[in-house]
């Protein structure tokens, strides 16, 4: 039996929707186990994000998801701590996450070089967090 693929997945996650479980299962096909990490509240507030939802309460919803294995808030000061911590042999970023493959590889750690995916969108922009929360919350 050969070694085991992990695949982490990474995003808010704070109003999940149908391209969040598009994201995800695209994630899991890429491997044999699906990690997703959470941004903490700190991240997210540091980016000029304002989570409708707590970190641990998006953490849950996660955890609901069948698709998912495990789910991890990420670190509440550097956000590849978690990545560096895990190893994954794959990243899966989400098709409109504004960080680069080459940021990604720049910050993680000599030794830890998985490879990095971005997922495809789906083909419709309704399954967007900013404008559900903008529109409906």
């Amino acid at each position: 039996m050969g070694k085991k693929i992990n695949v982490v997945a990474v995003g808010t996650f704070d109003v999940i929707h149908l391209g969040h479980i598009n994201y995800l299962k695209q994630a899991k096909a890429l491997g044999d186990k699906l990690i997703v990490v959470v941004s903490s509240d700190a991240q997210c507030k540091k980016r000029g994000k304002e989570p409708y939802f707590s970190e641990r309460e998006r953490k849950q919803m996660v955890e609901e998801l069948n698709v998912v294995d495990e789910v991890i808030v990420g670190h509440q000061e550097d956000i590849f701590k978690v990545i560096n911590e895990l190893k994954p042999s794959i990243i899966c970023i989400g098709h409109d996450s504004h960080i680069s493959e080459e940021v990604i590889n720049e910050n993680l750690e000599n030794g830890n070089k998985p490879k990095i995916v971005r997922a495809k969108a789906l083909h419709t922009d309704k399954y967007n967090t900013t404008k559900i929360k903008k529109n409906y919350l």
